[in-house]
Protein backbone atom coordinates (compact mmCIF):
# COMPACT_ATOMS: atom_id res chain seq x y z
CA UNK A 1 0.00 0.00 0.00
CA UNK A 2 1.12 3.63 -0.37
CA UNK A 3 3.61 4.53 2.35
CA UNK A 4 4.22 0.90 3.36
CA UNK A 5 7.75 -0.42 3.73
CA UNK A 6 8.63 -3.78 2.15
CA UNK A 7 11.07 -5.83 4.24
CA UNK A 8 12.96 -8.74 2.69
CA UNK A 9 13.49 -10.34 6.12
CA UNK A 10 9.78 -10.13 6.93
CA UNK A 11 8.74 -11.64 3.60
CA UNK A 12 11.28 -14.48 3.69
CA UNK A 13 10.74 -15.36 7.33
CA UNK A 14 13.15 -17.68 9.12
CA UNK A 15 15.85 -19.06 6.84
CA UNK A 16 16.45 -22.43 8.42
CA UNK A 17 16.65 -26.08 7.41
CA UNK A 18 13.03 -26.77 8.39
CA UNK A 19 11.96 -24.16 5.81
CA UNK A 20 13.97 -25.98 3.12
CA UNK A 21 17.10 -23.83 3.10
CA UNK A 22 20.41 -25.55 2.32
CA UNK A 23 24.06 -24.76 2.97
CA UNK A 24 25.95 -22.71 0.40
CA UNK A 25 28.81 -20.18 0.56
CA UNK A 26 28.17 -17.05 2.64
CA UNK A 27 30.50 -14.14 3.41
CA UNK A 28 31.65 -14.11 7.02
CA UNK A 29 34.30 -11.61 8.09
CA UNK A 30 35.39 -11.10 4.49
CA UNK A 31 35.76 -14.82 3.71
CA UNK A 32 33.56 -17.38 2.00
CA UNK A 33 32.36 -20.06 4.39
CA UNK A 34 29.54 -22.63 4.26
CA UNK A 35 26.33 -21.31 5.79
CA UNK A 36 22.62 -21.94 5.84
CA UNK A 37 20.66 -20.04 3.15
CA UNK A 38 23.77 -19.04 1.22
CA UNK A 39 22.71 -17.52 -2.07
CA UNK A 40 19.51 -15.93 -0.71
CA UNK A 41 21.13 -12.54 -1.28
CA UNK A 42 20.69 -13.08 -5.02
CA UNK A 43 16.95 -12.88 -4.35
CA UNK A 44 17.38 -9.77 -2.22
CA UNK A 45 19.64 -8.23 -4.87
CA UNK A 46 17.06 -8.91 -7.59
CA UNK A 47 14.37 -7.22 -5.48
CA UNK A 48 16.74 -4.28 -4.84
CA UNK A 49 17.33 -3.79 -8.57
CA UNK A 50 13.59 -3.92 -9.30
CA UNK A 51 13.01 -1.28 -6.61
CA UNK A 52 15.81 0.90 -8.02
CA UNK A 53 14.40 0.70 -11.54
CA UNK A 54 10.93 1.48 -10.19
CA UNK A 55 12.35 4.57 -8.47
CA UNK A 56 11.16 3.49 -5.03
CA UNK A 57 12.63 4.99 -1.88
CA UNK A 58 15.36 2.70 -0.54
CA UNK A 59 14.97 2.62 3.24
CA UNK A 60 17.62 0.08 4.22
CA UNK A 61 20.30 -1.63 2.12
CA UNK A 62 23.76 -3.00 2.80
CA UNK A 63 26.28 -4.18 0.23
CA UNK A 64 28.22 -7.42 0.64
CA UNK A 65 31.63 -7.37 2.31
CA UNK A 66 33.15 -8.67 -0.94
CA UNK A 67 32.34 -7.91 -4.56
CA UNK A 68 29.82 -10.29 -6.08
CA UNK A 69 30.03 -11.45 -9.68
CA UNK A 70 26.30 -11.60 -10.46
CA UNK A 71 25.63 -7.81 -10.56
CA UNK A 72 27.53 -4.61 -11.24
CA UNK A 73 29.29 -2.94 -8.30
CA UNK A 74 26.86 -1.19 -6.00
CA UNK A 75 23.88 -3.15 -7.29
CA UNK A 76 23.80 -5.85 -4.57
CA UNK A 77 21.77 -6.01 -1.36
CA UNK A 78 22.71 -8.47 1.35
CA UNK A 79 20.54 -9.80 4.13
CA UNK A 80 21.71 -11.70 7.19
CA UNK A 81 20.29 -12.97 10.45
CA UNK A 82 17.54 -10.77 11.82
CA UNK A 83 19.32 -7.44 11.54
CA UNK A 84 20.74 -6.89 8.04
CA UNK A 85 17.68 -6.28 5.90
CA UNK A 86 16.78 -4.82 2.53
CA UNK A 87 13.79 -2.48 2.71
CA UNK A 88 12.10 -0.09 0.32
CA UNK A 89 9.10 2.19 0.67
CA UNK A 90 6.15 2.50 -1.70
CA UNK A 91 6.55 6.24 -2.25
CA UNK A 92 3.74 6.30 -4.81
CA UNK A 93 0.08 7.22 -4.25
CA UNK A 94 -1.29 3.82 -5.32
CA UNK A 95 -0.83 0.22 -4.20
CA UNK A 96 1.83 -1.94 -5.83
CA UNK A 97 1.93 -5.65 -6.58
CA UNK A 98 5.18 -7.62 -6.42
CA UNK A 99 5.60 -10.75 -8.51
CA UNK A 100 8.63 -13.02 -8.19
CA UNK A 101 9.05 -15.76 -10.79
CA UNK A 102 11.57 -18.53 -10.15
CA UNK A 103 12.70 -20.76 -12.99
CA UNK A 104 15.44 -23.39 -13.07
CA UNK A 105 18.35 -21.02 -12.49
CA UNK A 106 16.84 -17.54 -12.64
CA UNK A 107 14.60 -15.27 -10.64
CA UNK A 108 12.69 -12.32 -12.06
CA UNK A 109 10.98 -9.67 -9.94
CA UNK A 110 8.27 -7.43 -11.37
CA UNK A 111 6.70 -4.56 -9.46
CA UNK A 112 3.35 -3.46 -10.86
CA UNK A 113 1.50 -0.25 -10.07
CA UNK A 114 -0.22 2.79 -11.56
CA UNK A 115 1.86 4.84 -13.97
CA UNK A 116 2.04 7.98 -11.83
CA UNK A 117 5.18 9.39 -13.40
CA UNK A 118 4.64 9.03 -17.12
CA UNK A 119 7.77 9.65 -19.13
CA UNK A 120 10.03 9.03 -16.15
CA UNK A 121 13.30 7.32 -17.03
CA UNK A 122 15.56 5.63 -14.48
CA UNK A 123 19.22 5.04 -15.23
CA UNK A 124 21.52 3.35 -12.74
CA UNK A 125 25.23 3.98 -13.11
CA UNK A 126 27.89 2.04 -11.20
CA UNK A 127 31.34 3.54 -10.83
CA UNK A 128 34.37 1.78 -9.36
CA UNK A 129 36.63 4.14 -7.41
CA UNK A 130 39.09 1.58 -6.07
CA UNK A 131 39.79 -2.13 -6.43
CA UNK A 132 41.35 -4.34 -3.79
CA UNK A 133 42.43 -7.79 -4.94
CA UNK A 134 41.27 -10.77 -2.92
CA UNK A 135 41.54 -14.52 -3.23
CA UNK A 136 37.85 -14.99 -2.37
CA UNK A 137 35.28 -13.99 -4.95
CA UNK A 138 31.54 -14.60 -4.72
CA UNK A 139 29.90 -16.02 -7.85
Amino acid sequence: MPGDVFSMLKVLGPRNASQGYKEAPVIINGKLEPGLAGGICQVSTTMYNAALLGNFEIVKRKAHGLAVAYVAPGRDATIAGDSIDFQFKNNYNNPIYIEAVVETSTITVNIYGANEREGQYVEIVSEVYQRTETKNRVH
